[in-house]
């Protein structure tokens, strides 16, 4: 719904849901979305990529700005509710893997 919050329009039901909420809960779970996507962002960025100092398909240097934006990146897809339909639903290694490419040992 954020993507329809920014122009796309809501249906009906979406528009009565919306009146019967808080603006003050929906800033906190706004804060709260932008929370977890730091809080990954954060993680990948100083562990995951620590020791990512070349790209794979070229075998040129990993820039911080590269390393910040990819986690920036994935971290925005793994909050993505459209894209994933719940919020608390396991995503498998292989997801990881195939559609965030990942590079992930088994």
């Amino acid at each position: 719904m954020h993507n329809k919050a920014e122009g796309k329009g809501l249906n009906e039901l979406e528009t009565e849901l919306l009146k019967k909420f808080d603006l003050v809960e929906l800033d906190w779970l706004q804060q709260e979305c932008d929370l977890s996507s730091g809080l990954i962002a954060d993680w990948l960025y100083k562990y995951k990529f620590k020791n990512w100092d070349a790209h794979r398909s070229t075998n040129q240097k990993v820039t911080d700005e590269e390393k910040d934006q990819r986690a920036k990146e994935i971290a925005k897809a793994l909050i993505d509710y459209d894209r994933w339909h719940s919020h608390n639903r396991r995503i498998s290694r292989d997801t990881l893997i195939d559609e965030l490419k990942l590079k992930i040992e088994k």
